[in-house]
């Protein structure tokens, strides 16, 4: 069953937890980048997704957070790192004994876009897909834009996936306090990414499950496609010169298996995380009673841009932005799209309640 399948059938997935973390306990020297680390000791990044595997993980992440050519400190091309850290989690997922993904990482370029920044979007497009080159000739199963702070970066990434390859896109934000540091808002990011065509839309980092809480409802609730949380565990405290997570194995797993209770098909972890949360251990803990990932179709919205405002379509199946009304290529689609039976009916608004002559399946 292919990643996509497996997101269609409604299966729940588990992804893995913190890299970072893990490396740290394996000899991480305060400083130096995971990347750099992983190439000189590739038996330790190995170790650590096959310890992922082991504790029940679905899928792994590759160790390409920084992989773009504008974070990327070692001496390598990019596509070069990016097919080695693939590989080596291609390598632990083929010997779990079971079907075991892998989602290449796509972190932020730590560039910001012009006009905030002086970085063009087709440079940065660019850049992107020179990473996910490098990540497809290492197997990867699905790519996984994370930590994104900036919709229009995110954006880029999803279009330099598209521009090389077909396999599914997750894209998760961060958030603080309800909006992304270029503040967004979750209805705008959710209605972007879905309209985008992104197959798994989610939220890492920045916080912990309980602070995440409210942000990850108002996803819930307007999210017309899958859903991914990944929450810290707990707030870092510096405590003795030394970051640490507060919540324990089985405090963060209760809080995070929650989510997936409320709707979330994916759940895992971020910082802080790491294998010995049970939560990769669907047979031991609150996972193996949630209720059936299907939430109600009735309860989902997509939220749609009307000038400044915006409203909330509900619908009882899911209904991604077409095409404009008002152009002769939207309305010869229509008659194309309604002959192969895929979709259901169309459903136009009154032209008085267009939204800037959207057409919309209902």
């Amino acid at each position: 069953m292919s990643f996509r399948d497996a997101l269609l059938s409604g299966r729940r997935l588990l992804f893995d937890g913190a890299m970072g973390t893990m490396l740290q306990r394996r000899g991480l020297p305060p400083g130096e980048s995971p990347e750099g680390y992983c190439l000189a000791h590739p038996e330790i990044l190995e170790g650590v997704h096959a310890e992922y595997v082991r504790a029940g993980a679905d899928v792994l992440t590759t160790n390409t957070f920084g992989g773009t050519r504008y974070k990327l400190e070692v001496d390598l091309p990019v596509l070069e790192f990016n097919r080695r850290m693939a590989g080596a989690a291609k390598s632990a997922a083929s010997g779990g004994g079971r079907r075991v993904y892998v989602a290449g990482s796509i972190g932020p370029t730590g560039k910001f876009l012009q006009p905030l920044g002086d970085l063009s979007f087709e440079d940065m497009v660019a850049a992107f897909r020179e990473q996910v080159r490098g990540l497809l000739e290492g197997g990867v199963d699905a790519l996984i834009a994370e930590t994104q702070f900036d919709i229009a970066e995110a954006r880029a990434a999803v279009i330099a996936v598209r521009r090389e390859c077909s396999l599914p896109i997750i894209v998760s934000m961060t958030y603080e306090a309800g909006v992304t540091l270029t503040g967004s808002s979750v209805s705008v990011c959710c209605a972007t990414l879905a309209n985008l065509g992104v197959d798994l839309v989610g939220m890492n980092c920045s916080a912990g499950p309980e602070e995440m809480a409210g942000a990850a409802e108002e996803l819930l609730a307007c999210c017309p496609v899958p859903v991914i949380i990944q929450p810290n565990a707990g707030l870092p405290l510096l405590e003795e010169g030394k970051t640490v997570f507060p919540l324990g194995p089985e405090a963060f797993s209760a809080l995070t298996a929650a989510f997936a209770a409320r709707g979330a098909q994916a759940v895992g972890g971020c910082c802080g995380s790491s294998s010995d949360l049970s939560i990769w251990r669907p047979s031991e803990n609150a996972l193996t009673n949630c209720p059936g990932l299907a939430r109600a179709r009735s309860s989902r919205a997509l939220p749609l841009p009307r000038g400044r405002l915006w409203c909330v379509l509900a619908r009882a199946t899911p209904c991604p932005l077409l095409a404009s009304a008002s152009t002769p290529r939207a309305r010869r689609c229509l008659p194309r799209n309604s002959r192969t039976g895929s979709l259901a009916r169309p459903f136009v608004l009154p032209r008085n309640r267009w939204s800037a002559g959207r057409v919309f399946w209902m």
